[in-house]
């Protein structure tokens, strides 16, 4: 079908243990196709290796769209590589943060036909109007292209103001999202799967807004959308809530806003139409401690709200004024305080490495933590992603590796702009929880009347590994479970 168009998640090589449901920005797209009578099929390398070849052979596609992060271009560069050994007709599209950034890199080095720039519903619509209409491509505003043997940008496309004119994203795409979401209903133990800290609860991600009005230093967001948020209404919202509730049977979600408090009465609103729809839904969401009230937090609870996170990053004000990161430090405290009444798990989020970065600011960090009770603590390094001032500020010092983005790389570089590795392997170490170890199948013949593993069969019986996992747990550590495989037991979840 020449005018079928095939969307494409390639592998990421670090995939969440849980599912989040199919990728966001596909399904929309997706989606605005299919109001538009376009065909599409898509398809997540993060949840089956698919033959190339085979979806050639299957669908026979005109146009094939596939989303490029920084940490995906290897597995890009490698699916583009075998489309064109099987098709060189094909017309390949790009999209995504990365293909933003770096769209006359792409262009240049790779047999890709077009980049769509930001926002890509309406830009990918219409180019393949213009396509199959034989139109002017040059055109269509938001898009790059090889043209007369240069690169050229077809201008800024107007964003989208109004987010509700948007279709519900078409996860029914990818095939069986609502049965891996619901494959695991209740949240159990905080483990370490791989490199990540995380409940065994998988939910479906819902965006409320794009955007962000903050000016973090290493976040591409605030690069990109400088001063920009746009919003779905409260009633477009809790209707597309409603929607995968009803119709999928749904009830794990994150609302995976930027910031879902930055309008508290916004917020408040999505609550209080939860709760009177009576929608008896668990949700997770992510927003900054001077951007909630004792007040909404308890409606948010009462709306079913079990987990916020917090990017705190760090304890030092000198860090927090470099990073552009501005936090009250003594309301985040109180923030924690009245998160953990409310009934809802707080998780702070914290940065080792930035700007500013010393042993002094770590201990500062270590201190102020310390004086909070976080259900959770999750540390990561700071690293130079694209799109981030940080990243142009590594750059024009020369520490980016030459033709660094048309290697393989996955993990971003380390931002070691003021510090060697080595010493940000002490900073990491410094403020690194320590890891708890809970033997789950193993033999004891201690008789102390706390370990108490089954005799027949070796394994520990549930309640006493609850009560191990609760004791690590309020120590903010890491927990993992050994002594064979884990996720062979049942009963774990």
């Amino acid at each position: 079908m020449k005018n079928l168009t095939v969307l494409i998640n390639p592998a990421n090589p670090d995939p969440p243990p849980n599912y989040f449901g199919p990728p966001y920005s596909l399904s929309l797209i997706g989606a605005f196709l299919l109001k538009n009578k376009k065909p599409v099929r898509a398809y997540d390398y993060d949840q089956q290796a698919f033959s190339v070849r085979e979806i050639m052979k299957k669908e026979k596609p005109g146009y094939i769209g596939i989303t490029i992060q920084s940490c995906t271009r290897g597995s890009v560069y490698e699916l583009i590589r075998q489309i064109r050994q099987i098709d060189s007709s094909v017309i390949i599209i790009l999209g995504g943060p990365f293909a933003s950034q770096y769209y006359s890199l792409l262009l240049k080095n790779f047999p890709v036909d077009y980049a769509v720039i930001h926002d890509g519903e309406m830009t990918l619509n219409e180019l393949l109007d213009c396509l199959e209409n034989k139109g002017d491509v040059r055109k269509v505003k938001g898009l790059a292209l090889r043209s007369g043997g240069k690169i050229i940008f077809t201008g800024e496309r107007e964003q989208i103001k109004d987010l509700d004119l948007l279709p519900y994203p078409a996860f029914h795409l990818f095939r069986g999202f609502d049965r891996k979401i619901n494959s695991i209903k209740k949240a159990g133990a905080r483990s370490i799967l791989g490199k990540r800290c995380v409940y065994f609860r998988n939910s479906l991600m819902l965006l409320s807004s794009r955007g962000c009005v903050f000016h973090c230093n290493f976040c591409p967001m605030s690069k990109v959308f400088v001063n920009k948020i746009r919003y779905h209404s409260i009633r477009y919202f809790t209707d597309m809530v409603q929607y995968y509730y009803k119709k999928h049977g749904i009830t794990n979600f994150i609302f995976g806003d930027n910031n879902f408090t930055m309008d508290r009465e916004r917020a408040s609103g999505i609550c209080r139409e939860i709760i009177k729809r009576k929608l008896h839904i668990n949700w997770s969401c992510m927003t900054r401690s001077d951007s909630i009230t004792r007040a909404l937090l308890k409606e948010m609870s009462r709306a079913g709200c079990y987990e916020i996170f917090y990017g705190v990053e760090s304890g030092s004000p000198d860090v927090q004024r470099r990073t552009g990161k501005n936090l009250d430090l003594p309301l985040t405290q109180k923030t924690v305080q009245w998160t953990e009444e409310a009934g809802i798990q707080c998780s702070l989020m914290l940065m080792v490495g930035n700007l500013g970065e010393t042993r002094e600011t770590i201990r500062q960090t270590l201190a102020y933590v310390k004086e909070m009770t976080p259900s959770n603590i999750m540390i990561k390094t700071t690293r130079v992603y694209p799109g981030t001032r940080i990243h142009d500020l590594f750059e024009s010092k020369g520490l980016l590796p030459k033709n660094y983005y048309l290697t393989s790389e996955s993990d971003p570089p380390l931002f070691t702009q003021e510090h060697t590795v080595r010493e940000f392997k002490e900073f990491e170490e410094m403020l690194r929880p320590r890891t708890t170890r809970i033997e789950i199948n193993r033999s004891c013949n201690n008789h102390c009347g706390f370990c108490a593993p089954d005799r027949k069969t070796g394994k520990k019986s549930l309640d006493e590994i609850r009560k191990e996992l609760i004791l690590a747990s309020r120590r903010g550590e890491e927990v993992v479970l050994t002594g064979g495989e884990p996720l062979l037991r049942n009963d774990i979840f």
